[in-house]
């Protein structure tokens, strides 16, 4: 496998040559592939490469490189390897080609596999942008995992948070009205179908539902299967992924219990998802699995078809000689079952379904959200940042009380510490002195950069600000003199989480 970085804040005016070069002269080889570079335009004005090294030691020494050195066109660049959130691979003006891969998986990583010779070959970056020219790929970067979060709640905030990101760039692009098709790998696509049902209930996202021409699924479990039955086939499976991890495979199956979908939900949502989609006029391709995956002294066809298929007027099914682990990846450009994933996004590029409206597909959609997210319940829950356990979010206290959202903004801005896309202060005052917020960081990395600022970097103001990743104790969210929900008047009402 390759050693590959994702390199972001590259100024706008940075070519592949000035890349390439400035490291280069840093002792940083790149690999011998071709292509082992991609550089595209990304979020905020600025550019995004992912370029691959010529080893793990290599990659090791350029995420180290201190800020001077990483300073391009007066500019210092972020490098990462993680690939969290929305990476842009290819640039297109056409159509929207976005991948998301599946749980204790790799932005990039997931993707890739080594041919016969041991060379990296990534399609989605070394093959697709040739084949479909005018597309603009993307990869999308999460870090869901397979013991944590198979849940309804978690998949909604997964999915919610994939939507965030996507809208956002789309909007900046000037691409809101853009094609889209999206390409999700195994239990991704549970991320992908949460964030469908939670879009069409919200109007902000109808510029993506809007948008869909096609989606993918490699793998995916629709309806109930073995793989969200039994426990220790889940360690087993979780064993395969990341096999440094040592995981208790009694103790996942008893714990495993309590994170599972219940399979009538798994039922219902996938109703409500075809649908959806055949109301929509969205296109549907389910690959499936026709070998078994080895999981050490079994085999197991983890996602079987009846499992992986939708069902629908307008689906397409068509089967890859690959396992599961291999149905997303490939090590050869000539690979039929490669070639017939990119005839799909084709044709899907192309051609968009009719809606097609049968009394044997739902048409009035049941709502996802667990009863704690219910909108409709908690009137003023728009209002509120998710709570710490679902979000890389601390609790900000000693706050200065003239301090104001742009201070706030442009405090962490300055420290490098970047928020997430729909983070919105709350101000709570505390005694006569001073208040509070909460904030949520674009990811865990920088939450926890936030939570070791040394005192002097944590002066607000001449005042000396707290911040706090443990929320114990009680933390006010939102406040107001006076509030009416419902047909109730309240003269103050608090809303707060323990």
């Amino acid at each position: 496998m390759s050693a590959t970085a994702r390199i972001s804040k590259i100024d706008q005016s940075v070519t592949v040559k000035d890349l390439v070069s400035h490291l280069r002269s840093k002792g940083l080889s790149l690999s011998r592939n071709r292509p082992n570079i991609s550089l595209a335009a990304g979020e905020g004005g600025f550019k995004v490469a992912t370029v691959s090294f010529i080893d793990k030691a290599t990659l090791k020494r350029a995420l180290s490189l201190s800020q001077s050195n990483r300073i391009l066109n007066k500019i210092p660049f972020e490098i990462d390897e993680n690939f969290h959130n929305l990476t842009v691979i290819s640039e297109g003006d056409q159509i929207d080609i976005v991948a998301l891969h599946g749980m204790n998986g790799h932005g990039f990583n997931s993707w890739e596999d080594d041919d016969d010779d041991g060379r990296p070959f990534m399609w989605l970056r070394d093959c697709l942008p040739e084949r479909l020219p005018g597309a603009r790929i993307m990869l999308y970067g999460h870090d869901a995992s397979i013991l944590r979060d198979v849940s309804s709640d978690r998949l909604l905030i997964f999915g919610e948070t994939f939507f965030e990101w996507l809208i956002r760039l789309r909007g900046e692009s000037q691409a809101v009205g853009r094609p889209l098709v999206f390409v999700a790998y195994s239990l991704g696509g549970l991320i992908l179908k949460y964030a469908f049902l939670l879009a069409r209930m919200c109007d902000r996202y109808n510029s993506i539902l809007d948008s869909v021409h096609g989606v993918v699924f490699l793998g995916t479990p629709h309806n109930d299967t073995h793989i969200m039955k039994a426990g220790g086939f889940i360690a087993m499976f979780a064993k395969l992924l990341d096999p440094h991890h040592h995981f208790d495979i009694k103790s996942v199956h008893v714990s495993f219990k309590s994170l599972l979908i219940d399979p009538s939900v798994v039922y219902e949502h996938t109703e409500d998802f075809r649908g959806l989609i055949a109301a929509k006029g969205i296109g549907v391709a389910t690959f499936t699995e026709s070998k078994k995956t080895n999981l050490g002294p079994f085999t197991y066809l983890i996602v079987d078809e009846q499992s992986a298929t939708l069902s629908i007027p307008t689906e397409r099914k068509l089967a890859i000689n690959a396992d599961h682990i291999h149905l997303c990846r490939f090590n050869d450009p000539e690979d039929p079952s490669l070639s017939e994933i990119v005839k799909v996004i084709e044709y899907f590029r192309q051609t968009r379904p009719k809606p097609v409206h049968s009394p044997q597909l739902r048409t009035f959609y049941s709502d996802p959200s667990p009863k704690h997210y219910n909108k409709a319940q908690h009137p003023l829950s728009r209002t509120l940042p998710l709570p710490p356990t679902v979000s890389a979010a601390v609790r900000v206290t000693n706050i200065e009380i003239s301090t104001t959202e742009n201070d706030l903004q442009s405090y962490f801005e300055s420290r490098g510490l970047p928020l997430s896309p729909d983070q919105k202060f709350t101000f709570v005052k505390r005694e006569e002195e001073y208040k509070s917020t909460t904030v949520s960081f674009i990811n865990k990395e920088t939450c926890q950069r936030a939570l070791t600022l040394s005192r002097e970097d944590r002066r607000l103001k001449n005042r000396v600000v707290e911040f706090d990743g443990d929320f114990n104790g009680f933390t006010v969210l939102f406040e107001g003199a006076q509030c009416q929900v419902d047909t109730a008047w309240y003269e103050r009402t608090c809303i707060h989480f323990f």
